[in-house]
């Protein structure tokens, strides 16, 4: 689910059904922002926030595609991201 938070409330605007248990991977999560930037090609996005199961080096690399999508990444105190 993508939303936007507007003073503190999340309002979805676009998801995706997964045909499976868990979360989702890295092609569906960049396959969802690529239809949010198709629907609003005009918006700028301030940041990007997600939770801990939302990583993935696919994923860190296609937001860090110019444009970058300023982000932030809850992520267990066991994971380290690198530069490269």
């Amino acid at each position: 689910m993508l939303a936007v938070v507007h003073e503190g409330i999340a309002f979805p605007l676009l998801w995706t059904m997964l045909d499976k248990k868990g979360n989702s991977n890295s092609g569906e999560r960049m396959d969802l922002f690529d239809r949010f930037e198709a629907l609003f090609p005009d918006v700028e996005v301030a940041c990007l926030t997600a939770d801990r199961e939302f990583v993935g080096r696919d994923w860190l690399s296609y937001l860090l595609i110019d444009p970058e999508v300023p982000f932030r990444l809850r992520i267990r105190h066991s994971e380290l991201i690198s530069p490269k």
